[in-house]
This record gives C-alpha cells, structure tokens and sequence, in this order.
C-alpha cells in the first residue's frame, strides 16, 4: 500500500507517495515523540520544503529579502556576560532583538496603512561552507509600505535601518521566481542545527498551503506530472521506495481553477 498526498503551494504542485502499513488511514493529526538523528535528518529536510511552501504561497518578484546586522558594539552588547561558545543564549537573545524590531517595523507599517507580512530566520552558519559566522537574521518581507531612496530603504518617512537600531540592514528584492525552493534551500543551510528546534518563523497574516489531497493507493506506479507542467524537482525513481516530484502548474490548469485566488488558503 501507498500513501499519495499532494499540496499546493501558488503555482508549484508536490507529490510524494511512500509505502504505509495496511492499518495506516490518511492523517488527522500529528504525533510527537523522541527524535532519532535520522529522523532529524528527515525533519530538516522537510523544514525546507515547508518554508518553499511559505515563500511560493506569499512572496513574488519585488518583494524584499532584508537581513539586519550587527556592529561590533551591539554585538557586544548583545553577548554581555556569556561564555565563549555559549551559542544558544546567544542566539536566544538575537531571536528576541529581531522579535523586538519586527514589532517596531509593524507599527511603522500600520502608519502607511499597510500590515506586516513576513518570515524570517536567524543564521549564525555560512550557506556556502558550513561554517560559523557572525550571527545575523534574513527577514523575507512584502514591499507594500516600503519604499527604497538613495539606495537606502524606508519604512514611511523612518530608515529601516533606524528601526533595527543595532547596525546596517542590507536588503535587495526578491527576483522572479516560479518556485523559490531553492532561496529557501539555502537560506535553511544558514540555521543550525538544533534537535527538535525552530528554523523559521512567520507573521500569521500569510496564506497557507492547501492539501488537495491525501489517499491510499494498492498498486504503486512512478509519479508523473500532467502534461505541460515544468517539473523543478524529481526523486530518482526505484521501485518500492518513497517518490517525491515538484512541479509548475500548466498554466491552462491555474486559469480553469480561477487564477491565483484558491492557489493558497487564508489563515
């Protein structure tokens, strides 16, 4: 037996079947329990996936990727009284200075009668190497309200960077992507490792991705996409084990539905 479950994040469709037990029903709920280093593994792989599914439900080309900073005195005072190397109060106490700016952005936001809708994460990792870095925040925001000046980016008439208040906020807009997997591949690879941790946050305001459906299948068969679909991604197919392919809707298919508007559910 085998376990189909599909979900749609705007355009980019998944499909995964893995082999379930003949007692095994579709999903009501989740259940919690002691995570193996395998099963880390799994879940950071599906941290991933469940960030792209965020991004591609909300963002689109224009909107920003923000990352605020720190100068060698906020850094300071931001490690005041730890231990070398006591990396989680450290990054507890980053986690909360970020908390505290996006509160103060929201406000700004409210004044140009906009909301903040954004996810973000807290890196200390380099994306490319693996290795530690200065610690640092990638803030994934919508445009809306903000506006860039002189290579300076404001909120209303206020620099951004004076709303962080701990040093310089480099920012740049998203570019245009039909699936941002990828972005969010390496921004994940920027987190660490923490068993059973957080990676990423969001705003509760963003649209969420729909299940269209999940069913129990008796005779396996290789995932396809539809025709005229772009596929983005596709597991190495053997049979017997877990399949997983990622593509873009035909367009055909998004516009006979109605558009963008039931692509991602409303919280």
């Amino acid at each position: 037996m085998e376990m189909i479950r599909k979900i749609r994040s705007g355009k980019v469709i998944e499909v995964s079947a893995f082999h379930v037990a003949a007692n095994v029903r579709p999903r009501k709920g989740r259940r919690r329990g002691a995570t193996t280093t395998r099963k880390q593994d799994q879940n950071d792989r599906d941290a991933v996936k469940r960030f792209a599914r965020v991004l591609n439900c909300n963002f689109e080309a224009g909107d920003l990727l923000i990352q605020p900073t720190y100068t060698d005195a906020a850094l300071y005072q931001l490690a005041d009284g730890l231990q070398d190397g006591d990396l989680e109060e450290l990054r507890r106490r980053a986690e909360h200075a970020l908390s505290l700016f996006l509160r103060r952005l929201g406000r700004e936001l409210k004044k140009t009668g906009t909301e903040l809708r954004a996810v973000w994460i807290t890196a200390d990792m380099s994306g490319d190497t693996g290795e530690l870095v200065r610690i640092h925040h990638h803030v994934i925001v919508k445009a809306e309200g903000l506006r860039m000046d002189g290579g300076e980016l404001y909120v209303g008439d206020r620099k951004v960077d004076d709303v962080w208040g701990r040093g310089a906020v480099d920012w740049k807009p998203l570019q245009h992507m039909e699936d941002y997997s990828q972005l969010a591949a390496y921004l994940m690879r920027q987190v660490r490792r923490r068993p059973d941790g957080k990676k990423y946050s969001c705003t509760r305001n963003l649209k969420k991705p729909i299940l269209i459906s999940e069913r129990i299948v008796y005779s396996a068969r290789e995932l396809k996409a539809p025709k005229g679909a772009k596929v983005m991604h596709r597991a190495a197919y053997t049979p017997g084990e877990p399949q997983y392919i990622r593509y873009v809707e035909p367009r055909e298919v998004r516009e006979k539905r109605g558009g963008r508007k039931r692509e991602c559910s409303t919280p």
